[in-house]
């Protein structure tokens, strides 16, 4: 992937994450996550919520929506074969932190039929997964 377009994806992944609400402990950081297709399109964008979705049940007992999931779902579970996700978190003094998927994030991203996967490591370096 293009440098340029990773670094369009990393900010609109930050602007996304700074609109949702805090989560973790005492809303420690806010997560955001876009996805994209090869020219740099963004087809969804989406924060953390404590809102929960059916589809997630499959994957776990503990059905919130994560930035990832909640992109990939938004757009629908059929349609991201060969796009590409980026997430990101930021924390409450708004630095870019890790933000690895989680196992069950890995899994819906994986249900999906994602090209590619980058994140933030915990020097807000955006990371291939």
């Amino acid at each position: 992937m293009k440098n340029h377009i990773l670094n369009r994806m990393r900010d609109a992944a930050y602007a996304v994450a700074l609109s949702g609400q805090g989560v973790g402990q005492r809303c420690a950081f806010r997560h955001g996550a876009v996805l994209f297709d090869r020219s740099g399109k963004i087809l969804s964008a989406k924060s953390n919520s404590l809102k929960t979705h059916p589809k997630l049940a499959k994957f776990t007992d503990y059905p919130y929506l994560h930035a990832e999931s909640a992109c990939i779902i938004g757009h629908g579970m059929d349609n991201c074969d060969g796009l590409s996700l980026l997430v990101l978190r930021v924390l409450k003094n708004n630095q870019v932190s890790l933000s690895k998927p989680c196992v069950i994030c890995q899994r819906v991203i994986e249900d999906a039929g994602l090209k590619s996967v980058y994140y933030t490591d915990v020097n807000g370096m955006v990371k291939r997964l």
